[in-house]
């Protein structure tokens, strides 16, 4: 703190100047100011920091919200997936079961049509 002394204007001042040093009344009162506004100063940071540490806690919040909300779509697309994927092999499925059926009745005529050459020949064969 400063002394009382220091605060005076020194008896050989000039009339002049010594009107623009501060007397103990005005130095007191400078120091309150300044208690005042670093009073306040501090005040409004906390009343920002609060605000702040609020608006992380939204932010925070919505990343949340958005992290499920993309991991229900991640769920969504696998299940779709897996849908379409069991179509397709029951597609498949059919696809062969079809050549299947159609391979047993190539083979089924071209015995047929062995069977009928063979009895064609056979009966060319045969004297008449």
């Amino acid at each position: 703190m400063h002394s009382p002394a220091s605060a005076t204007a020194p008896s050989n001042a000039h009339p002049r100047h010594s009107a623009h040093l501060p007397t103990t009344d005005t130095a007191q009162g400078t120091r309150e100011e300044l208690d005042w506004l670093q009073f306040n100063l501090r005040r409004e940071e906390l009343e920002f920091r609060k605000l702040m540490f609020v608006h992380d806690q939204e932010l925070e919040t919505k990343r949340m919200r958005l992290e499920e909300q993309r991991l229900e779509n991640q769920r969504r697309e696998t299940e779709l997936e897996s849908k379409r994927l069991d179509v397709q092999r029951k597609q498949l499925d059919t696809q062969i079961e079809s050549l299947k059926s159609v391979t047993t009745m190539l083979g089924q005529m071209v015995s047929q049509m062995g069977s009928q050459m063979h009895n064609a020949s056979d009966s060319n064969a045969q004297p008449r």
